[in-house]
């Protein structure tokens, strides 16, 4: 589980009921812009306590603008006391809401867990949360937060999201969503998730901007056709600061206009024609008399009531965040998002240094099967009964095929992966929890897990002893994602590295890098576009320095 948060923050007692009881670095740095309201982006080393540095705060926030709408109706309904048409006394409910877009249904369990492990007074979840997917249809009154894939949202909307209310709809739920989360953002911002993610920030900025203009139509007394016609100036003013902005940057309320156009032919009827000595005399007068026009109408705006308009919150968390080429996610969210606030952990991109290395490069496929019997059976952790083994394969079927090796020689194992249901991937997961938290009240017990890098991000795997990696990774991302399921909170771990002639160009890189305690982003890479480039130049070159190399 995630580590501590601040204790100025409001909700402390649910904090430290749940065993928060400081914040880790992370959550130092991040809460405070956070709460500011600003758009963040947040990128730190994993088991660094990403999730829960968002969480609280919007936790907090979320019951904050709650009780202020409370203490809002319960004026207005003292006001309106002796109103006969007034006959309601249902409590408000709670209109704004936290949507956390996650990229698999397992991160989306796990961040419904921590929300709900956050006790209020009366010991019940402090704020609600549900998962929305095509198997958990949205419930009819929305909670706090909405967590779910943007793939899965989109769908909603586009299929049969209003049949289940109008908040549930596009714009309902654009209406209600004050704060958005890209939880993994770096994996959403990408490959066959950009799509969906892309559809849905378009929508919410464009909702933000149809219901920001209303507003200030509303205000401002501007009609259809008259809002058709003003300067696109003026409605990116209104946009990034509502009523105020435009009328600072020198719009006029139609009201204002005539009063003008009004005061300019009196000041015309008034002027005599025929007196040429007094010219420059009336000119003065006339400039004097617009000048205090525009500061009575400059007074009257001011004075006038606008606002206060929907500001959504964004929030992009990920443990890694590529920003050297132009074609980066972190390139990309700061064109998007360019008054966001960057707050980075210490180790963003390196390699934990307790954690042990164990490089084994492999001479040809028939040692792999022995080098994984080895790297498991040898672990002195394992031989003392206390191990939790997490080993990694390229796929399903290669996973499968472990498995069964692992189980023959005498290693009982648990299996992840997408092919396996959902029911014996949750009792996986379990399992290993279990374990870990038997191990942690003193008790013996290994255990392994063999998966793909379905484990690797976003699953909650308590206490990993030792990684293997069986299969190496194909891109540095994903042996960025693998190591840092161990060591995580402070505790040691150890990372076993099998690696054959197709992976060593990577997996050699990486361990210069990790040797040498640098960050590993000059190393970042596509799927394959690590061994193209291989093959370019005829050996690795830093990621940002292809242009220096010659063919």
């Amino acid at each position: 589980m995630e580590t501590q948060v601040t204790p100025q923050l409001p909700g402390t007692e649910s904090l430290q009921t749940a065993g928060f009881k400081r914040p880790s670095r992370v959550q130092e740095l991040a809460l405070p812009h956070i709460l500011s309201g600003k758009d963040v982006v947040l990128a730190a080393e994993t088991g660094s306590g990403k999730t829960l540095a968002y969480i609280a705060p919007l936790a907090s926030m979320l019951l904050e603008r709650a009780a202020q709408k409370a203490a809002a109706a319960a004026a207005a309904a003292a006001a309106s006391a002796d109103d006969s048409s007034s006959s309601s006394t249902r409590a408000p409910n709670r209109k704004q809401l936290a949507l956390v877009l996650c990229p698999n249904a397992a991160l989306c369990q796990q961040v419904i867990r921590l929300v709900s492990s956050l006790p209020g007074p009366d010991g019940r979840p402090l704020i609600k949360a549900c998962q929305v997917s095509s198997s958990t249809p949205p419930p009819f009154d929305p909670p706090d937060v909405v967590v779910t894939t943007p793939g899965a949202l989109v769908t909603l909307f586009n299929d049969r999201g209003s049949s289940y209310g109008p908040q549930w709809s596009a714009e309902g739920v654009a209406s209600r969503a004050a704060f958005v989360v890209a939880d993994e953002a770096d994996l959403l911002c990408q490959g066959g998730y950009v799509k969906d993610l892309t559809r849905l920030l378009d929508a919410f900025k464009a909702g933000e901007r149809r219901l920001i203009e209303a507003q200030v139509m509303a205000e401002l007394d501007i009609s259809d056709e008259e809002w058709d016609r003003v300067p696109r100036s003026f409605k990116q003013a209104c946009w990034e600061g509502g009523a105020p902005a435009m009328l600072k940057a020198g719009f006029r309320r139609k009201s204002q206009q005539q009063q003008q156009q009004q005061q300019q032919g009196e000041d015309a009827a008034a002027d005599t024609p025929d007196s040429t000595s007094t010219s420059s005399s009336s000119a003065g007068q006339d400039a004097a008399k617009e000048r205090s026009a525009a500061a009575a109408s400059s007074s009257s705006s001011s004075k006038a009531q606008y606002g206060p308009y929907l500001q959504r919150q964004y929030l992009f968390v990920a443990a890694t965040m590529p920003s050297l080429t132009k074609a980066d996610v972190g390139i990309e969210l700061q064109k998007r998002f360019k008054d966001a606030v960057w707050v980075s952990g210490d180790m963003l991109h390196q390699i934990k240094p307790h954690v042990e290395h164990v490089w084994r490069r492999l001479r040809g496929p028939e040692e792999a099967d022995a080098a994984l019997v080895e790297a498991v059976q040898g672990d002195p952790d394992y031989q003392a009964g206390q191990a939790r083994v997490l080993v990694f394969a390229r796929d399903t079927v290669t996973a499968d095929q472990l498995a069964d090796l692992l189980a023959d020689q005498g290693i009982p194992n648990v299996l992840y992966h997408k092919n396996i249901p959902k029911e014996e991937r949750d009792a996986a997961l379990a399992a290993f929890a279990d374990v870990a938290a038997a191990a942690a009240g003193g008790a013996g017990g290994n255990v392994v897990m063999v998966s793909t890098d379905a484990a690797a991000r976003g699953i909650d795997l308590p206490d990993v002893t030792h990684v293997v990696q069986a299969d190496f990774a194909t891109t540095a991302i994903e042996f960025l994602h693998r190591v840092g399921r161990t060591a995580r909170a402070g505790k040691a771990g150890k990372v076993t590295s099998l690696y054959g002639k197709a992976d060593a160009v990577l997996a050699e890189a990486l361990r210069q890098y990790v040797q040498e305690g640098k960050s590993i982003e000059e190393c970042f890479s596509r799927n394959r576009s690590f061994s193209r480039k291989v093959k370019r130049y005829g050996k690795f070159v830093p990621r940002g320095q292809e242009g220096e190399q010659r063919t």
